[in-house]
């Protein structure tokens, strides 16, 4: 029984062997495309990891340098400390008051308004 197996698995080989000498040039192309299509699929996720590591990295850095400020907001910070722990804010609007001009700065997560480069109050965006 053993034997015969063992023979039908070389026969299916060599069928499989026998097959792709007498695969049709079109067939050949298609396998060499599925092959550059593999090779590039390969190429991206590569570039998605090396790109994830990178981000990983600078967050590890702001973590590092914002300590215990990183990601939470406090009122008095300046506007350069709220921007290296929070991540970017986009300056949003401006309001005249008769002790000086108050910013509204948002990032995706919070409100910050500011005041002669001072945080004064913030919101959480939900």
């Amino acid at each position: 029984m053993k034997t015969w197996i063992a023979c039908g698995l070389f026969a299916l080989a060599s069928a499989a062997a026998v097959a792709d000498d007498a695969a049709s040039p079109a067939e050949l192309r298609q396998r060499a495309q599925m092959a550059a299509d593999r090779e590039n699929l390969r190429k991206q996720h590569a570039a998605i990891d090396n790109m994830q590591r990178e981000q990983d990295a600078v967050r590890a850095a702001a973590q590092k340098a914002c300590g215990a400020d990183f990601g939470v907001p406090r009122v008095g910070m300046t506007l350069d400390r709220a921007k290296q722990c929070l991540g970017h804010a986009r300056l949003t609007g401006q309001v005249n008051r008769k002790d000086g001009v108050a910013s509204l700065y948002t990032n995706d997560r919070v409100q910050l308004i500011v005041m002669e480069n001072k945080v004064v109050a913030w919101n959480a965006i939900r």
